[in-house]
């Protein structure tokens, strides 16, 4: 079993060399805004490598902006030839910000989802592929269901159609405690910025599911 100084360690090393790394280009020239009456939504297009075959908007999870959607999860899309569209979804990154939110003056997947169509208006988009991830799923849907003309497929990733529905099936009880454990071993105050990325990329690792570094983050954190 690995020790936990062992996986600090890695980390520690891992983070301490992207320091001295040029940040990549996380948003490209391509880029503008789209209005859904007075809330401005942020977009950027991505050109395809080739002739373009099609186009596919994404739609980020929650609390995610358009740059969280992973390069080597662009790249075979791009080299297939599909254009794609990203964008922040209201209350994140360079869309409009909700002043004032409160569960009073909330808003819905609808509002989230005209959101979205206000991109594809801008761009004046048809026969559109969308791929949503978690919550960005539950937005696709909204927009299949009321666009089904626009749009030419759905992709949902991890996601769901209510979250609340009383049939959905839940994250194991397994899998909660783990998250648990995450917080417990290195949420604690004073937080700083390497401990916020040792979280980061733990989750993501638990969010991977089986694999060898699944397993050796996993065995690291938890079982110490």
């Amino acid at each position: 079993m690995i020790h936990l100084s062992e996986f600090e360690d890695h980390f520690d090393r891992f983070i301490q060399v992207s320091k001295f790394n040029s940040l990549p280009e996380l948003i490209g020239e391509n880029t503008g805004y789209a209005y859904n009456g007075k809330i401005k939504i942020f977009y950027e297009v991505i050109k395809p490598k080739g002739k373009k075959r099609g186009s596919i908007l994404l739609i980020s999870r929650n609390s995610e902006t358009l740059i969280s959607w992973p390069q080597n999860f662009l790249n075979p899309l791009l080299e297939k030839g599909y254009e794609l569209i990203k964008f922040d979804n209201r209350g994140l990154g360079m869309s409009d910000w909700i002043e004032n939110w409160s569960k009073k003056n909330s808003y819905s997947l609808e509002d989230m989802s005209r959101d979205a169509m206000a991109v594809i208006d801008k761009l004046r988009l048809k026969n559109v592929h969308l791929i949503g991830s978690s919550m960005g799923g539950m937005i696709a849907q909204r927009l299949a269901i009321d666009f089904p003309n626009v749009f030419k497929s759905l992709t949902c990733i991890m996601s769901s159609g209510y979250y609340f529905d009383p049939q959905l099936i839940s994250l194991s009880k397994n899998i909660k405690k783990r998250f648990a454990r995450i917080f417990l071993k290195l949420g604690k105050k004073p937080l700083n910025i390497e401990k916020i990325l040792k979280i980061r990329l733990t989750i993501d690792q638990l969010w991977l599911g089986k694999g060898v570094l699944i397993k050796k983050f996993l065995s690291t954190i938890l079982m110490q």
